[in-house]
């Protein structure tokens, strides 16, 4: 399977958007498992909350056998990843 992150003029209308200008850590808390972002992978904002944390999308496009689908079952929660931006120093090097 192939994972390539996209750009769709027609997704994207007048949303606010950032543009990594470096990599950028992603993952879930106390996971080891994490992954980089690459530099000019395009967040699309979506909201923030007080607390000073924001929430952006990425659009995936998935090149391979149908992924299964399934039904959500709670729609009013979503379980995001973290991100840390910029790069922790020892983060730089990998």
């Amino acid at each position: 399977m192939c994972v390539h992150f996209y750009f769709n003029e027609n997704i994207r209308g007048k949303n606010k958007i950032y543009i990594t200008d470096e990599q950028m850590r992603v993952g879930l808390p106390g996971l080891k498992e994490q992954f980089f972002l690459p530099k000019g992978t395009t967040l699309y904002y979506e909201t923030s909350y007080s607390e000073g944390v924001q929430i952006y999308k990425i659009y995936v496009q998935i090149v391979g056998p149908n992924l299964p689908l399934v039904e959500e079952k709670n729609k009013n929660s979503i379980t995001p990843l973290y991100g840390a931006n910029p790069l922790m120093e020892d983060d730089k090097d990998k």
